[in-house]
């Protein structure tokens, strides 16, 4: 009867929550010429600081900093556990175009990054959902060239941040936490919505319990 009784109610109490890691956690390698970028600073009526060479003109509250690649072939590979992932990356009217593969699969073909905006401005560009959490997933991110958009013929990809949603009754043994920043991790609200319904579905089944006696 305890067996009945765990089989019937452990189902929902399976929670989600949500990770976010930033571009310089161990859990991204990147392959090429990448480096470390900060957006410039502005004074307090908005212009620029002087002596900021190689700063990015960044909209406020997107970012403190950022992985940034100019050349062609570029990657940068993100091995996690989860039932979803969102990689934020920076978009402007001089970005370009990425591939986006997921377990060998492309999501889509090819990603144009091109924005309206001349300041850099922070975007969940690349998300997908619906993954087995118990299994681990390599996602590759690769600079492929200028978007048809972009007059100047630009090249570059800059990230900023990936976040993970795993779920209580997924397995995330193997998975490297270790981290060179602190993630932070939040109870995500669709389970927290669905709370309610789960306590009505636990009362249907204990009165189903009792019947048995």
């Amino acid at each position: 009867m305890l067996a009945l009784v765990c089989l019937l109610v452990a189902p929902f109490f399976a929670r989600a929550a949500t990770t976010t890691f930033d571009e310089t956690d161990s859990r991204i390698t990147y392959s090429g010429s990448w480096t470390q970028a900060f957006p410039c600073t502005l004074t307090e009526n908005g212009t620029f600081v002087g002596s900021q060479g190689g700063c990015y003109n960044i909209q406020p509250n997107c970012t403190t900093s950022f992985k940034v690649s100019h050349t062609i072939g570029d990657s940068a590979t993100i091995k996690f556990k989860g039932t979803s992932v969102t990689v934020g990356l920076l978009s402007s009217d001089i970005a370009s175009v990425i591939s986006v593969d997921l377990d060998g699969a492309s999501i889509p073909d090819t990603l144009d990054m091109h924005g309206d905006s001349k300041a850099f401005t922070c975007a969940p560009l690349v998300k997908k959902d619906g993954l087995d959490g118990k299994k681990e997933h390599t996602l590759v991110l690769k600079l492929t060239g200028a978007s048809k958009q972009d007059a100047l013929g630009a090249t570059q990809i800059m990230i900023d941040s990936v976040t993970i949603t795993t779920s209580d009754d997924s397995d995330t043994s193997s998975t490297d936490t270790s981290s060179a920043s602190t993630p932070s991790t939040t109870q995500d609200g669709s389970a927290l919505s669905t709370r309610a319904s789960h306590w009505i579905a636990l009362g249907t089944a204990f009165a189903m319990i009792m019947t048995l006696f």
